[in-house]
């Protein structure tokens, strides 16, 4: 008589326990990511990418160097997070 400390599954049972538990993450995994894109997304620097796009516009095509909408920090260095 086997002792209760044996599994008695084969190798080829627990190999398809492993296998549908990796499935069952990975469609979880799937189903996680669908539903987070679901919703819309929210840039709230919004009129702050349009209002500067328009400054390099008028400015020759050069980015600011400095903080342009931050009246506390005028000659503070602008760093740009954004757009790479």
């Amino acid at each position: 008589m086997p002792s209760p400390s044996t599994s008695s599954a084969s190798p080829i049972a627990d190999a398809r326990l492993k296998r549908a538990w990796e499935k069952g993450v990975f469609i979880g995994f799937l189903l996680w990511t669908y539903v987070s894109l679901c919703y819309p997304l929210r840039d709230t620097d919004f009129w702050w990418h349009l209002k500067t796009g328009e400054w390099i516009v008028e400015h020759g095509f050069s980015v600011p160097q400095v903080d342009l909408y931050t009246f506390t920090e005028v000659t503070t260095p602008w760093i740009d997070l954004h757009w790479g």
